[in-house]
């Protein structure tokens, strides 16, 4: 029993050290990311603490594109896990040592809820460990390092899971932790929650269809489980109108994503086999040129060999034993249907082909627009595939697939991408700094008008920090997307930009501190 306890912490403390601590530094000296999207988030999660704090006197209404309202919900909102950075500040970390542990507090709740379901759905401590491990400390990581909300992702375990036991074991308790486990990660990152939303959904059909246990549905509309049903979903609907009333507002302001803006972002074949070049064993399949693209960062989504080969074994094996019509298990197949339908649905061919249109016209999907994205949710999938065939195979081939899954998420944390926390630091002191030395409370807000070599969205987060510690508000802004008005002060932060900004929104220039 010990020894089985111990196994799964010590993988634990392994992930830590060998992947969090040296991207990070064993004295904290780095934050994962570059100067962009990684600041970004940890904008909105110190805008989440002060409005906590009461610094900050609206969640939605972050103060940067002054003065646009709701511009929170231009982006990702980070309202599932703020509590958490909010408690480290709380404690008197730094804002950038806040991210970092929160950071790392992440990768830890991916380790431990996929070690919960593999380990409940196969019973095996070494099995479980090492693919959790892979979950949450693999090389696919990696790749989202610039995109940190990304890996918020530990309830897709938890979903999937109580997705299964829903149908297998019909009872309130699974639907009431299905429900709320897809809302709570709908709160951690919108992305990941529509993917898992039509993901679990595509497997629930899957799986009832394929065991005949349609009437295992029928048990929450039945006359005395109804009214809890109908409770548990109508809370569920309404924390879910809460979270995305602002984001339908700003949808009905800025207008939905077209097709066309998605279409470049899908991934082909090649992007399954582009790996980061970080990769010790892998690097050779570094080549941008397998994803011909401006963007071509975004693709990189090879998970390493291991979550490629429990996709391929089990789908090889199902398939000899449907051709020697033996039974097969109801569980490994319709994880195979559900990766290979949404393998088909999220992809296109080198000659632009995909059936991707068809899903785009579902609810959030023209949200959507880095389409990589989904492999968050199928890379779990995958794994519990892999871990439901191993399972029963010989020790010693488990013995060895937990070594292979350490070997091939091997990295040179030289080539991962992060920046000096010193460096982020003195990019908001230096700003700070040049803001004190005017009367800026005198003023609504600052611009920061830049002609450094920067780009955009490093000049735009600069004056986003430095105005934040300073508590004022800022016009230059940075997310996912902007006012038509606001673009030219987006892209360049320049005077003209700031003048047709200003023009649009009835703002005297006077209001406004400029920086130059």
């Amino acid at each position: 029993m010990i020894v089985r306890t111990i196994i799964p912490f010590c993988v634990l403390v392994f992930g830590i050290f060998y992947f969090c601590l040296r991207i990070l530094g064993t004295h904290l000296e780095f934050i994962p990311g570059d100067l962009g999207d990684s600041r970004f988030i940890n904008y909105i999660l110190e805008h989440g603490y002060l409005f906590l704090k009461g610094d900050d006197h609206s969640f939605w209404d972050a103060p940067f594109m002054y003065p646009y309202p709701n511009t929170v919900a231009i982006s990702d909102n980070m309202l599932g896990t703020m509590p958490v950075y909010a408690l480290l500040r709380y404690f008197g970390f730094s804002m950038e040592s806040s991210y970092q542990l929160w950071w790392i507090f992440i990768c830890v709740l991916n380790y431990l809820c996929s070690y919960f379901v593999f380990k409940k759905l196969t019973n095996h401590v070494i099995l479980s460990s090492a693919f959790a491990y892979v979950f949450a400390f693999g090389l696919f990581n990696i790749t989202h390092l610039n995109y940190m909300q990304t890996i918020i992702r530990f309830n897709v375990p938890l979903v999937i899971y109580f997705a299964y036991k829903l149908i297998e074991t019909p009872n309130r308790k699974y639907l009431f932790f299905y429900v709320f486990g897809l809302v709570f990660q709908f709160y951690c990152v919108i992305y990941t929650g529509f993917y898992l939303l039509y993901a679990s959904l595509l497997f629930i059909l899957c799986y009832t269809y394929l065991t005949k246990k349609k009437v295992n549905l029928k048990f929450y509309i039945q006359r005395n489980n109804i009214l809890n049903s109908c409770l548990i979903l109508g809370i569920g609907t309404i924390l879910m109108c809460f979270l995305m009333y602002p984001y339908i507002i700003t949808a009905f302001n800025l207008g939905l994503r077209s097709y066309g803006e998605a279409a470049p972002n899908i991934p082909t074949i090649g992007s399954y086999f582009f790996a980061h070049e970080s990769s010790i064993l892998w690097n050779f399949l570094f080549d941008p040129k397998l994803v011909p693209h401006e963007s071509w960062w975004l693709q990189n989504i090879f998970p390493g060999i291991i979550p490629v080969l429990c996709f391929m074994i089990p789908v090889i094996y199902l398939f000899i034993q449907k051709r020697k019509k033996q039974p097969v298990n109801s569980l490994l197949l319709a994880l195979v249907i559900t990766c290979a339908i949404t393998f088909v649905l999220f992809a296109k061919t080198a000659g632009g082909l995909t059936l991707y249109r068809i899903i785009f016209v579902l609810p959030g999907m023209s949200a959507m627009r880095v389409v990589p994205r989904f492999v968050h949710v199928q890379l779990f999938m995958a794994l519990l595939l892999g871990a439901l065939f191993f399972m029963k195979q010989n020790k010693w081939l488990i013995y060895g697939l937990a070594l292979l899954c350490v070997i091939d998420n091997l990295f040179n944390s030289e080539k991962v991408g992060t920046t000096a926390k010193a460096e982020i630091q003195k990019h908001k002191q230096s700003l700070v700094s040049k803001i004190k030395s005017y009367d800026f409370k005198n003023y609504k807000a600052i611009a920061y008008i830049a002609d450094n070599d920067n780009p955009f969205f490093v000049k735009n987060i600069d004056a986003m920090v430095a105005s934040q510690s300073l508590n004022i508000k800022c016009v230059n802004g940075y997310s996912s997307a902007c006012p038509g008005e606001f673009g030219e002060m987006f892209s360049k932060c320049n005077q003209e930009g700031l003048d047709s900004w200003l023009k649009a929104s009835n703002i005297p220039e006077k209001d406004i501190l400029i920086i130059k």
